[in-house]
């Protein structure tokens, strides 16, 4: 008792110097200009939702703090956006969530086999069909094709003008996308 009190005021000084300089420690920094771009085959997609989640993986919580759409460049440009300076344990996108990617009668038919395989955790049970407008058109089932060890789901284009389209499934591992040119009225045979 008597050593811990020898020395009162160098220790309320230390102890005062300790929480000043934790106090100083934010949690989060600002980025500078931030720019993203939604790129489809190759295309720019105008319209399209973007979305900025602040993720605190520590606290286990997370906050939307910026959902824009993408300009007619299929850009987005923030001039700052804050992220989280002690973040731990977030998983970074996989680009390889799908190989072999296939739609047949791409652009000279209204009926499409579309066929994938993915090595991720998780694949949605349902596909969609968005227009360029970001807008969802129609939703169909997705089928494990144990045999191929693919996935499979046929979209007919039912009641659907001719045009471009976008076939998207959610993974665990980012999505599947890919652009359909799609033509109306134009059946045929999906040869699997």
């Amino acid at each position: 008792m008597k050593t811990c009190c020898k020395y009162p005021l160098l220790l309320m000084v230390l102890l005062s110097s300790i929480s000043s300089a934790v106090a100083q420690q934010a949690d989060t920094v600002y980025t500078d200009t931030v720019t993203s771009q939604v790129i489809l085959d190759g295309q720019p997609l105008p319209d399209a939702t973007i979305a900025y989640t602040l993720m605190d993986t520590v606290h286990g919580t997370s906050s939307l703090i910026r959902e824009a759409l993408t300009d007619e460049l299929g850009q987005d440009v923030v001039d700052s956006l804050p992220v989280l300076k002690h973040s731990v344990g977030i998983k970074p996108i996989n680009n390889n969530a799908y190989t072999g990617l296939v739609i047949t009668n791409n652009g000279t038919g209204s009926d499409h086999l579309i066929r994938f395989t993915s090595d991720a955790q998780q694949v949605a049970e349902e596909g969609y069909i968005i227009n360029l407008l970001g807008q969802k058109i129609t939703s169909f089932p997705i089928n494990y094709n144990s045999a191929t060890k693919t996935y499979d789901a046929v979209w007919r284009g039912q009641n659907v003008k001719e045009g471009m389209y976008v076939f998207h499934i959610p993974t665990s591992d980012g999505p599947v996308a890919k652009k359909i040119g799609h033509v109306e009225n134009r059946p045929s045979v999906i040869d699997y």
